[in-house]
C-alpha cells in the first residue's frame, strides 16, 4: 500500500478556499433563492390574511345589514298601511260605512270631490253628509282619526236639526274627508 503523504499547508489553504467558494455557490444557487421565495410567500400570506379579515368584517356587517333591511321592510309595510299607493275607494267606502254603522250614523252622501298633489303624497277629497246625534258624530270622527290609514276631516259644517220620534237625529254634518296616498316614483 502506498504511503500517505501529509497534506501541505498550501493544499489546506486551497481546500479551505474551495470550501468557502462551494459554500458561497451553494448559498447563491440554493439557499438565497429559497429565502426570497419564503419572503414572497410570507408577503402573500400577509395580504391574504388582510383580505380574509376584510371579508370577515364584511360578513359581520352583512348580518347586521340584513337585520336592518328586515326592520326597514317591516316599517315600510306599516307605512304603506298608513299611506298606501292607491286610493282603494271600495275598501275606503266600506270602512267608513262600517264605522258609521257602529255609531248609528246615516251616511246621506259620499262622493269624490277632487284631489291635490303635494311633493310626496296626494290628497283625495270626498264630500260626505251624515245625520246622527252630536256625540255619535264626534265618536265617528274620533274613530276615523284613529284608523290605521291616514285620513282627516276638513271643512266641517254642523247643522242642528229638530229630532222627531221617527228621526231622533239632532245633527246634520257636512264635511270633506281627506284621504292620503303615497305619490311615489
Amino acid at each position: 500500500m502506498p504511503e500517505k503523504k501529509p497534506v501541505t499547508q498550501q493544499q489546506k489553504i486551497m481546500l479551505a478556499i474551495l470550501g468557502v467558494i462551494g459554500l458561497f455557490v451553494f448559498y447563491k444557487r440554493a439557499f438565497a433563492p429559497l429565502g426570497k421565495k419564503a419572503k414572497q410567500y410570507k408577503e402573500e400570506i400577509r395580504k391574504k390574511e388582510q383580505r380574509l379579515a376584510h371579508i370577515r368584517a364584511k360578513i359581520a356587517r352583512f348580518d347586521e345589514l340584513m337585520r336592518e333591511y328586515e326592520e326597514l321592510k317591516k316599517e315600510v309595510e306599516i307605512a304603506e298601511k298608513k299611506l298606501p299607493r292607491k286610493k282603494e275607494i271600495p275598501k275606503l267606502l266600506k270602512n267608513i260605512t262600517d264605522i258609521g254603522r257602529k255609531y248609528g250614523i246615516d251616511i246621506d252622501n259620499f262622493r269624490p270631490a277632487g284631489s291635490s298633489t303635494k311633493q310626496s303624497y296626494t290628497e283625495h277629497y270626498f264630500a260626505i253628509s251624515i245625520k246622527s246625534t252630536y256625540h255619535k258624530i264626534a265618536s265617528f270622527f274620533a274613530e276615523i282619526g284613529q284608523q290605521e290609514r291616514i285620513m282627516s276631516i276638513k271643512d266641517l259644517i254642523l247643522n242642528p236639526k229638530n229630532p222627531t220620534p221617527e228621526d231622533p237625529t239632532d245633527m246634520q254634518a257636512n264635511f270633506t274627508l281627506v284621504v292620503y296616498t303615497f305619490k311615489g316614483k
